[in-house]
């Protein structure tokens, strides 16, 4: 699990990769944003956290939204919970109000991107009191759950820390805590694993004891699967008791020759881009091969966020296209959070002559990856030979509302594919993908 150490060496990594991609010395990026060309330094030596603002000049010149990834990297390795570590603007008692209102009526039936979310748990993580009822703040925690079922890259990242902003709230979080446990229990809702992702966090003793409960007497895989990652984040925070049972042992390390493949993988796309590997080799290394899943995901958003993204994903694809099967699931899973590319990943998914988990795992990038795959694709992978799981996740994400329903319709489907495929059309919102 990356620290708060490895993190600002990342961070760094991640803007002095930026100024360079932009073509700006130390000197010229200083004279463009006013800053000095000591700051400068020490933002990209990972001498000094970046502020908000600091972010911001980066983003002027990169065209990127960083900040998702930041805020997901900096929570992660210190455990903080609540407000986000990098601090936005300050506002006053009277302007957080007017606006936490506003959004709140907002996502009452509203619109909301995952800017929108960003802004309001942002503002609302900033008041100790904030004048909410209960009803406001299940109805926040139940359409983020909601929409983080159907959401992907920044815009999923947004939501999980909006989420985890308001559980760790010390006013608001049982509330939010509590209708995270019901849906869990929910043995209809199948995302239940993915909600108690926003307890890792949390100090409250209600965060512990859903966790440990869900450890105990899970209501599905997916639910203990879920319980189980937050678990291992909680034991490293100090969250859970003794007596809770203990988390699955991590796999085995990568040994020499796949870390010497992830190595050869972050050189190649450096070099691609003119840039020297730095801290990318390391997220590199994670994304594949760490034992721990929050720092696979961490790793996977600061690449995605950073100028390695395009070069890594056509060096990954090319692989894939090769067919080799070897960590050919954790390929695609780096695949469809990098690439904006679908071929090679509709190619393995039809493919008969890969592995079944292989094939699966292309189903599910194809929920995942920008864009559609044409109707003839998606009437193809609704055969029986298809995984029924990966199937529907794949159809719900890509708002396939009538495949949907023929699933729900088709009695040779197994009845928890019909049940996953009911909750995606009672829950998916309206319109197009969530913003990324």
């Amino acid at each position: 699990m990356p620290n708060d150490a490895l993190t600002q060496e990342r961070t760094a990594w991640l803007l002095a990769s930026h100024r360079r991609c932009a073509g700006f010395t130390v000197t010229r990026f200083a004279d463009h944003t006013g800053a000095s060309r000591g700051r400068v330094h020490a933002w990209e030596k990972g001498d000094r956290k970046p502020t908000i603002a600091v972010v911001r000049r980066y983003e002027s010149i990169c065209g990127r939204d960083l900040l998702p990834a930041l805020d997901v990297a900096h929570r992660a390795a210190t455990g903080a919970i609540g407000g986000p570590v990098i601090r936005r603007p300050t506002v006053t008692a009277a302007e957080r109000r007017e606006r936490t209102f506003a959004l709140v009526e907002q996502a009452d039936g509203g619109p909301m991107s995952g800017a929108d979310w960003d802004d309001l748990t942002c503002l609302v993580s900033t008041d100790p009191h904030p004048c909410l009822r209960e009803r406001d703040v299940r109805m926040l925690t139940g359409r983020l759950t909601a929409e983080l079922c159907a959401a992907e890259g920044d815009g999923w990242a947004r939501r999980q820390e909006a989420l985890a902003r308001l559980i760790g709230h010390p006013a608001l979080g049982p509330i939010a805590i509590d209708l995270c446990d019901q849906l869990a229990r929910d043995r209809e809702f199948t995302p239940g694993g993915d909600v108690l992702l926003g307890l890792d966090g949390s100090r409250h003793p209600d965060a512990a004891a859903v966790v440990s409960r869900h450890l105990r007497d899970p209501v599905s895989p997916e639910v203990e699967a879920g319980a189980r990652l937050v678990a291992e984040q909680k034991r490293r925070l100090g969250h859970l008791p003794g007596r809770t049972p203990s988390p699955r042992r991590p796999g085995r390390p990568p040994g020499p020759e796949r870390i010497a493949f992830a190595e050869a993988l972050a050189h190649a796309a450096a070099c691609d881009v003119g840039l020297p590997a730095g801290a990318a080799t390391g997220l590199v290394i994670a994304m594949l091969y760490d034992p721990d899943a929050t720092a696979r995901y961490v790793a996977i958003r600061l690449l995605a966020a950073s100028p390695l993204r395009a070069p890594l994903a056509h060096r990954i694809d090319q692989r894939l296209a090769a067919r080799e099967p070897v960590d050919g699931v954790r390929l695609l899973s780096a695949l469809a959070s990098l690439s904006d590319d679908r071929r090679t990943a509709e190619r393995l998914a039809c493919a008969l002559d890969v592995p079944a988990p292989i094939r699966d795992a292309a189903v599910r990038s194809l929920g995942h990856m920008p864009g559609d795959s044409p109707p003839a694709l998606w009437r193809h992978l609704m055969a029986p030979r298809t995984g029924e799981s990966a199937l529907v996740y794949a159809l719900g994400m890509r708002r396939r509302r009538a495949l949907l329903q023929e699933v729900v319709d088709d009695p040779a489907r197994s009845p928890a594919t019909r049940a996953a495929a009911r909750w995606w059309l009672r829950y998916l919102p309206d319109g197009g993908p969530l913003d990324k």
